[in-house]
């Protein structure tokens, strides 16, 4: 994609809306936005809670307002702010061929999963699993941000290999745990053949994360994908389960024969960075 720099980006909430409390930091990064790089934002209407709601507007508003901003020609990307839960509501509602014909990429993390990867699969476009106020929230995601967003280079994974196979190819599909499976048999579910699944969760203890992982063993992805990239498992790393997360996918390696590689860099945390839904991306051991 071409710097952002300059340019004006899209702010909308297609999951829960934003609380009204959140309202200064949002500010603050438009500020940080439009001094460092000269980036103004267009706020959809669907982006903060509505009185007494979790949402920002209906499912049918929220899509109205996400169309508009692929409509509007000024506007480079869309920066999706939200998480929660709500953000499949929106899906019945859009129209993929609009979306395709008003091509930029779409930015969001956690929720968002369930959007990404259906825009992904319908219109080809490339999108980000990302957060953008994590940039006035960590240097190490500001720094992320710049490199890819503004100076349009790549960001190489650090991390490690699990399991035996130490190169992996694919096209990256994916996001959280959790929300990938909210579209399972759906028409909206991505196609896993030879692509990289990236996996990540903000919470799961050993029981919902085996579960997890049951499901995609029966929805056929293992014995079909052509790896696994395994980012964060934040509340699994906060009650000392790292170990527990590499074995569970040592043994996926090991069963389906597929490469892992774990990274700390994609997840929910604040230094997390942005990374690539769509596109496809190489990666072996280095000697």
């Amino acid at each position: 994609m071409k710097s952002l720099r300059n340019q004006k980006i899209g702010l909308i909430a297609c999951s829960n809306g934003r609380d009204s409390d959140q309202r200064p930091e949002i500010e603050k990064m438009k500020t940080f936005l439009a001094e460092t790089y000269h980036i103004q934002t267009v706020e959809a209407a669907t982006l903060y809670k509505k009185q007494g709601r979790l949402e920002s507007g209906t499912p049918k508003e929220r899509a109205e307002a996400l169309h508009q901003l692929y409509k509007d020609e000024e506007v480079k990307a869309i920066f999706d702010l939200s998480g929660g839960d709500l953000a499949n509501q929106v899906l019945p509602y859009l129209d993929f061929e609009w979306i395709k014909a008003h091509s930029k990429p779409f930015i969001g993390y956690s929720d968002l999963t369930s959007l990404l990867n259906p825009i992904y699969k319908f219109t080809g476009l490339q999108g980000y699993y990302f957060l953008l106020t994590n940039i006035i929230r960590s240097a190490t995601s500001r720094t992320a941000f710049e490199k890819i967003f503004i100076n349009c280079q790549p960001i190489e994974l650090q991390g490690k290999w699990i399991g035996q196979q130490k190169c992996m190819e694919g096209i990256v599909i994916g996001g959280n745990i959790r929300c990938l499976l909210k579209l399972a048999g759906t028409p909206y579910f991505p196609d896993v053949q030879n692509k990289v699944v990236l996996l990540e969760a903000l919470s799961g203890l050993e029981a919902r994360l085996e579960a997890y992982i049951a499901q995609y063993e029966q929805l056929g992805v293992f014995e079909n994908c052509a790896g696994i990239l395994a980012g964060q498992f934040t509340e699994a790393s906060e009650n000392g389960l790292d170990g527990f997360i590499n074995e569970l996918f040592r043994d996926l390696s090991f069963r389906y024969d597929i490469p892992v590689f774990r990274t700390s860099q994609i997840g929910h945390a604040k230094a997390s960075i942005p990374f690539s839904i769509g596109e496809k991306i190489s990666m072996q051991t280095k000697f």
